[in-house]
């Protein structure tokens, strides 16, 4: 009597990796580098619905007439805009969906500690990568499948800004100060030099559909530093030294001076959290006065066209 044979242990199940990185494709998206995609051959986790997009609710500061119909207007502002999504695995193996769901709900977990503010939302259309700050939220899934390798999950995230931008940001020429001859230094501010081609004036452009936040860097040794878009300045009652750099976001409405001192701007000059890029084409031109002819001051200023 020959001897049965042993049939050979099951091979492991494959556990398949989720796509990280940056969308590539159209359609696709990622939130904390996991890629979601609606083409089945980039991924495992599919992209089956998500909406970016839209007006969803509004803040509105209307006022009812007191004793007569109809009310009085105001401000319309906008909330922070949520944003719906849902996925699909399907692998085929129980061990791949579990992990897989391991790895997505880590993705979709809310911020903490040093990372409790946003996180970057990705998004790629039309060939061009877009961009919104965002807080993970929800990841809802149903596991009623699961054992057969698949689910599927509701998600959404919560963006405090409810602008998006392009992802890639555009940086305006480098402008600079130079002392016209016979004028003394230092000045009293805010100090506008006649506009010299290329140093210290530049167009700069917003291609988006609302006002763009900036980002300037201004480096000393100068006094009375600014920036002047069109009619509207902001400046600080500064005197940089040779190597002090003053960042300005003004997004976040901070102006940090060497990296952790924060400087108000000058009275009379544009709120720091307002000044920013309109939509269209504008002349920017570097404000204040050098104080030496060793080295000119110098204004970097980043921006991301922004959309609604």
């Amino acid at each position: 009597m020959g001897i049965p044979a042993v049939p050979p242990p099951p091979a492991p199940p494959t556990i398949p990796a989720p796509l990280t990185g940056d969308p590539v494709l159209d359609g696709e998206a990622s939130v904390r580098g996991l890629v979601m995609s609606p083409y089945a051959a980039r991924g495992p986790v599919r992209l089956l619905r998500f909406n970016p997009y839209g007006v969803r609710a509004v803040r509105e500061t209307d006022e009812d007439k007191p004793g007569m119909h109809g009310s009085y207007t105001g401000p319309d502002y906008l909330p922070s805009l949520q944003i719906p999504m849902s996925l699909r695995v399907s692998v085929g193996s129980m061990a791949g969906a579990v992990a897989l769901l391991t790895q997505v709900v880590d993705a979709f977990a809310p911020l903490a500690g040093a990372d409790d503010e946003t996180t970057p939302l990705l998004w790629r259309m039309d060939g061009r990568l877009w961009l919104r700050w965002v807080k993970p939220r929800l990841l809802d899934p149903d596991t009623s499948r699961i054992g057969a390798g698949a689910w599927t999950a509701d998600g959404g995230v919560t963006a405090p800004d409810p602008l998006y931008y392009l992802a890639e940001p555009v940086n305006a020429p480098t402008l600079s100060l130079a002392a016209p001859d016979g004028v003394p230094v230092p000045l009293d501010v805010p100090v506008v030099l006649p506009p010299r081609t290329g140093i210290d004036t530049a167009t700069i452009t917003n291609e988006g559909t609302q006002p763009a936040p900036l980002l300037l860097t201004l480096r000393g040794p100068g006094r009375g530093l600014g920036a002047q878009i069109d009619g509207t300045a902001i400046w600080w009652d500064l005197e940089l030294a040779d190597g002090d750099v003053l960042l300005v976001d003004t997004d976040a409405g901070t102006a940090l001076l060497n990296g952790s001192a924060y400087r108000a701007p000058a009275p009379g000059s544009a709120v720091t959290s307002l000044f920013r890029l309109p939509r269209g084409a504008h002349t920017l031109r570097m404000l204040g006065t050098p104080t030496t002819t060793a080295r000119p001051p110098t204004l970097d200023v980043q921006w991301r066209h922004t959309y609604l």
